[in-house]
């Protein structure tokens, strides 16, 4: 199985039949998972501060002074 994360790849040798290799499986997967939902987080709350920070469309009233 090959694993890409931030651009660095490495071979990852599991053997299924193996439970302390099932267990890694499951912990690699739910970290993965957790990274994955902690980048889409961190984008969100980004995204929002860049919003927050942009200034405002002028109004009519603002254009028209």
């Amino acid at each position: 199985m090959l694993n890409t994360f931030s651009g660095v790849e490495r071979e990852i040798h599991v053997d299924a039949s193996s439970p302390c290799d099932r267990d890694l499986e499951r912990i690699r997967d739910a970290v993965e998972q957790a990274v994955r939902y902690a980048i889409e987080r961190a984008r969100t709350a980004a995204a929002a501060f860049i919003k927050a920070l942009s200034p405002a469309p002028a109004t009519a009233t603002e254009e028209a002074a």
